[in-house]
């Protein structure tokens, strides 16, 4: 077993264990091909847990979004929907995390944010605090939503000059002509990059 597997079936089991000292009742899915790796019975609302190994970053820790399949024409990857999950988990330095898969939709990636960069605008951030395991549960005991709030990302020329916007990390890339670049622009919008393939990326709220 490669040491990627190990991780992950560490994390996984270390996030059911979170849920159950809570005294919440988790369901493991008998088939190997369900896109969640656990249920999580909250006061009898059932929801659909995808978990997902954390990777430290300057400003915090950074999750993939991708689900992978193999398929005859090789490995294939694709982000989660809501109708597949309801939340991504994950473990990072002891605290256990809980994030709703609607606030992520459409990016392969995110960073929660621990030590916040003075460069980003604050309301801009996924400040770790609101994605704990106990926060996130106490907004679903008590119906709390979430500020969902719709953003942007503005391709920016080196004067501020907005050159395009686009509503996913994906897009951003494909206007650079390839998807793999989607990492360096996550890193230029998140601050712990300064600029991607000759373009300053920011994010903003989406007008109305």
């Amino acid at each position: 077993m490669h040491k990627k597997e190990i991780k992950g079936i560490e994390t996984e089991l270390s996030c059911q264990t979170e849920f159950i000292k809570r005294g919440i009742n988790v369901s493991v899915p008998v088939s190997a091909y369900c896109k969640y790796d656990f249920i999580a019975d909250i006061d009898g609302n059932l929801k659909k847990i995808q978990v997902k190994t954390a990777r430290k970053r300057t400003t915090g820790f950074m999750i993939s979004t991708l689900s992978t399949h193999l398929t005859s024409n090789g490995a294939r990857k694709n982000t989660y929907t809501e109708k597949e999950i309801d939340y991504f988990c994950t473990i990072y330095e002891n605290q256990c995390y809980l994030i709703p898969v609607k606030e992520v939709i459409g990016r392969s990636q995110f960073t929660l944010t621990l030590f916040p960069d003075k460069r980003v605008n604050n309301y801009l951030i996924m400040h770790a605090k609101n994605y704990t395991l106990d926060y996130q549960i106490e907004l679903l005991k008590t119906g709390t939503e979430q500020i969902n709030t719709k953003f942007i990302i503005n391709k920016c020329l080196k004067d501020g000059t907005i050159v395009n916007s686009y509503k996913t990390e994906r897009e951003c890339a494909l206007s650079c002509g390839d998807i793999s670049k989607q990492a360096h622009i996550h890193e230029c919008i998140n601050g712990s990059r300064k600029s991607a393939y000759g373009f300053l990326w920011r994010k903003d709220i989406e007008p109305l």
